[in-house]
């Protein structure tokens, strides 16, 4: 499966891109990105998750280990209000004044892993109490 976004409602403001705030859709590519970066087997991505001491709540797609993870990578937006991680998709919400979402479709191997780690196949990429998640 290749990296796309699914849907871009961004609107380009004309400033250099260092010198003003990221629209909600390049921050969704950004997080295309980082996923692409991942690799393509379950096991690998699950491994450099476990590496970077990623954690998260297994059938819960605010808290799993990869919203978890990129709601700590993806730069600080006011207009972003979280992340959500589905089966297929990673959605971007943003923030009340924004009322449009971003939707990304994942890569086969990161929808495999979502599907094992909601089963508890990643146990190391569980938070458990007073383990700390990140």
């Amino acid at each position: 499966m290749r990296c796309s976004v699914v849907q871009d409602h961004s609107l380009d403001s004309g400033l250099p891109r260092a010198r003003r705030r990221l629209m909600p859709g390049e921050v969704c590519q950004q997080a295309l990105d980082f996923l692409c970066a991942f690799g393509h087997e379950p096991d690998a991505i699950a491994a450099r998750l476990a590496r970077d001491g990623a954690r998260g709540i297994a059938r819960d797609s605010s808290r799993c280990v990869l919203a978890s993870y990129l709601a700590v990578l993806l730069p600080a937006e006011p207009r972003i209000a979280g992340v959500a991680v589905g089966n297929a998709r990673l959605v971007i919400r943003l923030s009340r004044w924004l009322p449009r979402k971003q939707t990304v479709e994942l890569l086969e191997a990161i929808q495999c892993l979502v599907r094992a780690f909601d089963q508890h196949a990643y146990p190391e990429l569980e938070y458990r109490e007073g383990a700390g998640a990140r």
